[in-house]
């Protein structure tokens, strides 16, 4: 039966799902034992394992292929469609089949795929020939729930190797091979919730970011985004499941990614629905039902027809009432609509502006405010916010009539999306003065009043939080509960500011209990969750908040900075360079209001990543994008300090300690404690002996008081006590605790300045420490020690440089295109280039390549 791959035309790499380490072992264990099983569900990637396994075998051998189905199940109907039978005679007793077959050929590979179709004589005569014939190899895929699983390994002591859905982390590895670079981790997550662990949904869904040319490396690190729902296209020339393509329920469930149980009836599509739920193609989701692998959403939405689309979408916005569909089903079928020419209704749009302000596609949000026909409180606030964010004057000024008449909650809401315009753009900017007209407005309304007065002064100079009135306005059961959680995010964001995260921390899962509010709401709580995890310290549920919630298609500026700043605490500063390059001009995120603060975190990669001529340049850029806002200024201030005192030969300690003062200086007026903190830890490292005493003295008080810092602004404190004290095992102690927390770039400045003191009582077990913590990498090493690359990685560097195809270098090795491919993402990474065009004769020298000379 001639084999049919409906992934031909994927222009990745054939990488497999398993590790090439793990797949050599199968191969060791498959050649010692003759036979093997490769058990793993739809899209596991068991094939894939098994064209792996097939390629390693010496290429002289004969490949013989079958894909087992309904014509396999008479008797030897599979060593018959194989073309092994001949003459034998179908009757004959299985020793004589198999000492016919292995007279004949002496040597094979035999792979039958889903082998749970395969007739019983036939499965009996593989495992004889397995097991007496030394040059016959059988390899059979089966579907790992299906019960002649327990016969194979049973009855014909087939080993069975299982192969399941891959987790976070094995996704990361499966990305890395394809790609040749380590993809970040929210990529992965993303890649891996839409996929459900399918490697085949994985494969697809990366092929798609390469097709959009949404696949960008940088120092052996990978962003891989993926586009939204509605705007797949083009899409991967093979498919997911081509059977299902055209099938009624799942294009009506693509179309809106999720459709309530309650009107499956009046679409049609309720016994349909039931089948695929058997099937394990949907599944319920409280009272909706979604596919089962969302990746096949894009897959199946891309391929329906227009006149089918135009129909099906009439038909859904007919039947689907204002409120059964959740915000982010709302805009995938508004986007479908408008895409197909469908007139829609407020409702809709309604929903969908509220989804796309809270995933950050302000300017969508704001042309879909454009076609309402009414404005309300259901949609004012998150307007305003995305006019305030995409710094759009007019679009705000449209909204300004109807922020006289909204409600008490909808008038707070946008009285905190002003005060982010504040401290975006400074005191003179339109949105303090309409903040302070909102304040003045709202006198008669002590609770909203209270709330718009409490966020002016988080981010204006000289007005004092009454964080008592606002205690007390939280503990109102008669405030209403929208009132009640922006109050206790004010508390949250005051005691951040004042550098206690883990008191931040559970003032908002509090307020977030109460009421998650409007888009704005949303984005004070985003900041604070992934800020506050990252002070505590704890890198990993910093970026467990990070990833919550986050869709293809997501546009948050400020999950796109929080990303950054979190690469740089856990040493992955490419991932931190690839997230800022989206905040500068050239990039789709780009926001001018924030651009000293992202300029100067990009001097920080370059300077890390020793491009110290790129951290030059972009600390000029920084110094031209100056800013209105006090807030920005100041952090851009202790950034630039960072940045220089980090450039990799020759590091500007006294720019730095300028810039660290003067940070310290505009903290202490803004009343950013936190920030005073750090700026004031940075400079008593970087001052002369003489001096650090009196600035480490200032530090430590901040330990103590009506407002103690806590978390890792109460560490520095610690670190402050503990070097003017010359205590030196707390100072390793405290370098531990860094690195354990996963901020390893705290860790090594701690770490290079305690080896710098030259301690001479350290004990040699504590100096060896400090010494492994001092020299770890923020980023993969350059190449220069032959020992980088594996004597095969070096055979394969030389004929990269002789501009060969990894086919052609497959051909002269004797390797798989696929092996090749891995090794050449492989030099890639331990060179740190990002391109084979990039690896240069010299370079390849000194990793201990062998070039012929050209004469």
């Amino acid at each position: 039966m001639p084999h049919n791959d409906v992934m031909n035309g994927s222009g990745l790499s054939q990488a497999g799902p398993l590790p090439t380490e793990r797949v050599r072992k199968l191969a060791r264990s498959w050649a010692k034992q003759g036979a093997l099983v490769l058990a793993g569900a739809a899209g596991s990637g068991r094939r894939t394992t098994a064209d792996e396994l097939v390629a390693a075998r010496v290429p002289t051998v004969e490949t013989w292929h079958l894909e087992c189905g309904a014509e396999t199940k008479t008797p030897y109907a599979v060593v018959d469609l194989l073309g092994l039978l001949d003459d034998v005679a179908s009757d004959a007793p299985l020793d004589a089949v198999a000492e016919a077959i292995a007279s004949r050929h002496p040597s094979a590979t035999i792979l039958v795929e889903h082998a749970e179709h395969a007739d019983p004589s036939s499965l009996r005569t593989l495992s004889l020939l397995a097991r007496r014939t030394r040059g016959i190899r059988v390899l059979l895929t089966i579907d790992a729930e299906h019960v002649r699983l327990r016969s194979l390994r049973q009855v014909h002591g087939m080993p069975v190797e299982s192969i399941e859905p891959l987790d976070r982390e094995q996704t990361l590895d499966v990305v890395e091979r394809m790609v040749g670079a380590r993809p970040t981790y929210v990529d992965a997550h993303l890649l891996q919730e839409l996929s459900t662990g399918s490697f085949r949904g994985i494969r697809w869904l990366v092929e798609l970011a390469q097709l959009h040319h949404r696949i960008t490396l940088d120092h052996g690190r990978a962003r891989v985004l993926l586009p939204h729902l509605t705007e797949a296209e083009p899409v991967p020339e093979w498919s997911l499941r081509p059977d299902l393509i055209q099938d009624p329920a799942l294009q009506r469930i693509s179309l809106v990614s999720e459709l309530p149980v309650a009107h499956l009836d009046e679409l049609g599509i309720a016994d349909r629905c039931a089948e695929l739920e058997r099937e394990g193609l949907v599944r319920l989701s409280g009272s909706r039902v979604v596919c089962s692998m969302p990746a096949m959403a894009y897959d199946i939405s891309a391929r329906i027809g227009p006149l089918t689309r135009r129909s099906l979408l009439h038909e859904l916005l007919e039947v689907l009432p204002p409120h059964s569909l959740t915000d982010a089903a709302a805009t995938v079928l508004c986007r479908h609509a408008a895409a197909a020419g469908i007139e829609h209704a407020d409702w809709l749009m309604s929903r969908a502006l509220a989804d796309a302000s809270r995933r950050g596609l302000h300017d969508d949000a704001i042309v879909i405010g454009d076609k309402l026909t009414q404005i309300d409180d259901d949609v004012l606030p998150d307007l305003v916010f995305s006019s305030v964010i995409a710094d759009d004057a007019v679009a705000f000024e449209k909204r300004r009539p109807h922020i006289a008449a909204a409600s008490d909650t909808a008038t707070e809401a946008v009285g905190i999306a002003l005060a982010i315009g504040e401290l975006r753009r400074g005191p003179a900017s339109l949105h303090a003065q309409a903040l302070d007209d909102l304040v003045l407005a709202a006198s008669g309304r002590p609770a909203t009043a209270a709330v718009l007065t409490g966020y002016r002064a988080l981010v204006r100079p000289g007005i004092e939080l009454d964080e008592e009135e606002m205690t007390q306005l939280v503990g109102d059961d008669e405030v209403d509960l929208g009132t009640r959680a922006r109050a206790l995010r004010a508390l949250a964001m005051r005691a951040w500011m004042d550098g206690r995260p883990v008191a931040a921390r559970e003032m908002i899962d509090r307020a977030d209990a109460l009421d998650r509010g409007y888009a704005v709401d949303g984005a004070v709580s985003l900041f604070l969750r992934v800020a506050s995890e990252l002070l505590r310290p704890d890198a990993d549920a910093c970026a467990d908040e990070l990833f919550r919630d986050v869709a293809p298609g997501d546009a948050s500026r400020l999950r796109a900075l929080l990303g950054a700043a979190l690469g740089f605490y856990t040493a992955a500063v490419p991932v931190s360079r690839m997230h800022l390059r989206r905040l500068l001009p050239n990039g789709d995120l780009h926001d001018p209001a924030l651009e000293p603060l992202t300029l100067a975190m990009m001097a920080i990669a370059h300077s890390m990543l020793a491009d110290e001529p790129g951290a030059l340049a972009a600390l000029d850029a920084a110094a031209d994008a100056e800013s209105a806002s006090g807030f920005v200024s100041a952090g851009a201030h202790h950034l630039h300090g960072v940045a220089v005192t980090h450039l990799p030969t020759n590091p500007q300690r006294d720019e730095g300690l300028a810039c660290y003062a003067a940070a310290a200086e505009a903290a202490d007026e803004l009343d950013f404690r936190f920030l005073a903190a750090v700026a004031t830890y940075r400079r008593a490292l970087e001052s002369a002996e003489s001096r650090r005493a009196s600035i480490l003295k200032s530090l430590s008080k901040m330990r103590h008081g009506d407002r103690p810092l806590d978390g890792l602004p109460g560490l520095f404190a610690d670190m402050a006590d503990a070097l003017d004290s010359h205590d030196v095992r707390a100072l390793v102690g405290m370098a531990e605790r860094l690195r354990s927390a996963g901020l390893l770039h705290e860790a090594r400045v701690h770490a290079i300045h305690l080896a710098s003191s030259a301690v001479l009582d350290l004990p040699d077990r504590v100096r060896r420490g400090v010494s492994r913590i001092a020299r770890h990498r923020l980023h993969e090493p350059a190449a220069a020690d032959p020992s980088l690359l594996t004597p095969r990685e070096k055979d394969v560097a030389r004929l990269v440089l002789d501009e060969l195809t990894d086919r052609e270098i497959a051909d002269r090795l004797h390797l798989s295109p696929r092996t090749v491919n891995v090794h050449v993402g492989r030099i890639l990474r331990k060179l740190d280039i990002t391109g084979r065009r990039a690896l240069t004769p010299e370079l390849a020298r000194r990793s201990g390549v062998v070039i012929d000379d050209p004469s």
